[in-house]
């Protein structure tokens, strides 16, 4: 009993030291973001998008009875195995594994979907989230939700099937640098078809496209041709704030108590995600940016998504829907959310007319 005493006051006295510590080092600030001070409402109001999801309509749930099969999440959300999905991935829609090289080395496992006189090919890039990042078969319903394009998905250096060392808590090599692994994907499109690519980030995914394509302009690399931004937000020190704030495992909880949750994160990284900041980053693309974002969302909170949108300079149009959760609107509305998509693409030029009557029939 005398050690338990001990040691309770032991934890209360490192995470009252470290408080002060933090907050003479300016580490660790205040982790409700700025920009949530001012009320949704306030945002909204006076925002108009270009396309507004709200109430699920027959069609939708039509498609999502088609898509039932591919949907896989990490534990505990997922309603069917990894294996699973990527079995019927393969065998039912006719993908295949293909492993990518990257500049610097890095065997990238990814799955594509090949379709014949594709008009479109699009890359899904996931978003990251420590233990819970999703893997390339996240991205299979996409498979059913836009069966005449081409489509691509992929693990991240240290996940899934991809080259990199795995674990929860070792130094590996996945970070900012990791726009390579989408770089590839790019290269490997371009020789497969000289039809448009659309990269499609979802929450940290966004950021990483926003940096790859800032990054291989500054290298002179191929680009994409339209950016998708899914649950866009400002500074990735504010998700990170909100993600950790909403957990509810007693040990980030710790880590929240004793602020050392970002010492570790750029710890076990290579690069520091904290240094993406896409209301900036924003500013220097100049391809269409189409941004979709679910209204109720926690983590990457709809007000910031309207502060990139806003400060984009290229063609832009925003989804907004009332249903949905994070980054999953077609896990609800897949059918409105799919038609949208079209629009978007036409009114940008990327899919041409008859091309748009053709898949919309």
């Amino acid at each position: 009993m005398k050690k338990i005493v001990l040691f309770s006051f032991f934890i209360l006295q490192v995470n009252f030291l470290c408080g002060h510590i933090l907050k003479m080092c300016s580490i660790g600030n205040d982790p409700i973001p700025p920009i949530q001070k001012k009320s949704k409402s306030d945002y909204l109001k006076n925002f108009v998008p270009d396309f507004f999801i709200k109430e699920q309509l027959d069609q939708d749930l039509q498609l999502l009875e088609k898509m039932k099969n591919l949907f896989f999440e990490a534990k505990p959300f997922t309603p069917n195995s990894k294996d699973a999905v990527y079995k019927c991935a393969v065998n039912d829609y006719g993908a295949r594994e293909v492993m990518l090289l990257t500049q610097d080395n890095f065997r990238i496992s990814s799955l594509y979907f090949k379709r014949p006189n594709a008009p479109i090919n699009i890359i899904y890039v996931t978003g990251y989230f420590h233990d819970q990042t999703p893997l390339k078969e996240w991205g299979a319903p996409f498979a059913v939700l836009f069966p005449n394009f081409n489509i691509l998905t992929f693990d991240w250096r240290g996940f899934g099937e991809s080259d990199g060392r795995k674990g929860k808590w070792i130094a590996n090599e996945f970070g900012t640098n990791a726009y390579n692994d989408i770089q590839a994907a790019i290269d490997f499109l371009r020789k497969e078809s000289d039809k448009p690519i659309v990269l499609v980030g979802f929450c940290f995914g966004a950021a990483m496209i926003l940096n790859a394509t800032l990054k291989a302009k500054e290298h002179g690399k191929s680009i994409a041709d339209a950016l998708v931004l899914n649950s866009i937000f400002t500074y990735f020190e504010n998700q990170f704030n909100r993600a950790l704030l909403s957990e509810k495992r007693w040990y980030r909880r710790i880590l929240i108590q004793l602020g050392i949750g970002r010492w570790l994160i750029d710890f076990i990284l290579q690069g520091s995600l904290f240094e993406l900041k896409p209301i900036q980053m924003i500013e220097n693309i100049d391809i269409p940016c189409y941004f979709e974002h679910f209204t109720g969302d926690p983590f990457a909170i709809i007000e910031e998504g309207i502060e990139v949108f806003k400060n984009t300079k290229s063609f832009k149009m925003f989804l907004q829907s009332d249903i949905g959760r994070h980054v999953r609107i077609h896990s609800k509305a897949p059918y409105q959310y799919r038609n949208y998509f079209y629009n978007f693409l036409l009114k940008c030029g990327l899919l041409k007319e008859e091309e748009f009557l053709k898949i919309s029939s």
